[in-house]
């Protein structure tokens, strides 16, 4: 985030209403989505804004790169959980890697040494 060219995220809709955090994530182009759809409609959806992103960033109309949490959580507390298809349908080339969170000893599931590492 300390990039003269830091990433835009994905996150749920409600935390564009969050005191503060809804401020920042305005400021760093945060792209809102429904998260949980219950409806293949609402899921559909939710993946058509991620690819729309995604190749408006491959084709040059935005310079940011889009950071998805891949399984569509933070975590379940022991093992790194199933991807959501979102981030990959696009097939655009994605950059792999994973936040160790160091005080809360999540684990991922699996080699993790090819990945980078975000501490």
């Amino acid at each position: 985030m300390t990039s003269p060219n830091p990433p835009c995220f994905a996150a749920k809709e409600a935390v564009k209403n969050w005191p503060i955090a809804g401020k920042l994530n305005d400021a760093l182009d945060t792209m809102y989505l429904s998260k949980g759809g219950s409806t293949a409609e609402e899921r559909d959806k939710c993946i058509s804004q991620i690819v729309e992103r995604q190749n408006d960033i491959y084709k040059g109309k935005l310079f940011r790169s889009l950071c998805i949490f891949a399984e569509g959580t933070a975590s379940n507390g022991h093992c790194l959980m199933p991807f959501k298809k979102g981030a990959f349908v696009s097939m655009l080339p994605v950059i792999p890697c994973y936040v160790k969170h160091t005080r809360v000893g999540v684990e991922m599931c699996g080699d993790s040494s090819t990945l980078p590492e975000l501490s």
